[in-house]
């Protein structure tokens, strides 16, 4: 009996013990979970890694295939089907005697990394500009200065979108989902030699005269500039072309806000401007117009059909037309 006492004391003795290891074995879900967070932090890991090495070896692709230095630009995300979004600094477009013909302290580009190889335009998804600065006049050839656009500059360094002398040179541009945000441009044309009817204008409420290059020139000026421009075509062999989806800006000289404009301009030979804007609307006026401009050294030549259900006095005052200050035409 005592050694049965024993025997069951021994084997009772040592059960606790076997329940202690149980309990010192994770279940198994906690194992799963273990091993799937482990795997996580490894594939994050990963990722992060693929991602950084993508980064950089685009950095280098934009530097060398740009010419940019690293200070110029940001990529900002480079994804898995080689889409790219690079934000670019201090932007300016130069004429060919050095002018400011555009600037912007920043743009937004996003397009496929495999559009700067290849054949055929080169081609950018969506370009954001902020803040930009136009400055357009007419050459004494009756040219605009944009047709002498010479080079881009990220941060004073030159844009190269092709090298010297390669068959890229002659690649045009091709944006897409263009837009300008909160922009600022002046415009401006110049005047008759002994006409006084510039000053006339200037007096009344309508173009400042100004010199540039020399020239008494009537400007015109544009401020809270915001437009959305569906295709911008620059360079190649077609010429430019712009297509307008819609602009609300407050003109100056004469004073009026533009509140929408849709159609297109295109150039159309060296000398010549076609275009076709179906929607024109200020606070108080709407028209349509379309038609060419040639460029001379007399001036511009116009051919141009105008319809408009509405013209309101207020805006054809500054335009130069002695009319009372307040009525309609149609």
């Amino acid at each position: 009996m005592l050694q049965e006492r024993d025997s069951r004391r021994y084997r009772s003795g040592n059960t606790p013990t076997r329940r202690g290891r149980r309990r010192g074995v994770p279940p198994l879900p906690f194992v799963l979970l273990g091993v799937l967070a482990g795997a996580l932090v490894v594939w994050t890991g990963l990722r992060v890694y693929v991602q950084e090495a993508r980064l950089d070896e685009a950095r280098l692709a934009i530097q060398n295939r740009l010419n940019l230095p690293r200070q110029a630009f940001e990529l900002e995300e480079v994804t898995e089907n080689g889409t790219m979004r690079v934000l670019l600094r201090s932007i300016a477009v130069l004429g060919r005697a050095g002018d400011t013909i555009v600037a912007a302290p920043s743009a937004r580009v996003t397009f496929q990394s495999s559009a700067l190889s290849g054949t055929g335009p080169i081609r950018f998804d969506r370009l954001d500009v902020q803040n930009p600065y136009l400055r357009l006049f007419q050459l004494p050839n009756g040219d605009w200065n944009y047709t002498e656009m010479f080079r881009v500059e990220a941060a004073g360094k030159p844009v190269q979108f092709a090298a010297p002398g390669s068959a890229d040179q002659g690649r045009p541009l091709l944006f897409r989902d263009v837009h300008l945000i909160d922009g600022r441009a002046i415009i401006a044309t110049p005047t008759v030699p002994g006409d006084t009817s510039a000053l006339h204008l200037a007096a009344n409420g309508g173009p400042t005269l100004a010199s540039i290059r020399g020239r008494t020139m009537q400007v015109r000026r544009v401020s809270r500039l915001n437009a959305t421009l569906p295709l911008v075509r620059v360079g190649g062999n077609l010429g430019w072309r712009v297509e307008v989806g819609d602009v609300d800006a407050q003109v100056s000289h004469p004073d009026l806000r533009i509140t929408a404009l849709r159609g297109w301009m295109e150039e159309v030979a060296p000398d010549r401007v076609q275009f076709d804007f179906g929607t024109f609307r200020t606070e108080h006026s709407s028209a349509s117009a379309a038609g060419t401009m040639r460029f001379a050294r007399a001036g511009t030549l116009y051919d141009v059909r105008v319809r408009s259900p509405l013209l309101d006095f207020r805006d054809l005052r500054g335009l130069g037309y002695d009319l009372p200050a307040a009525g309609r035409a149609s």
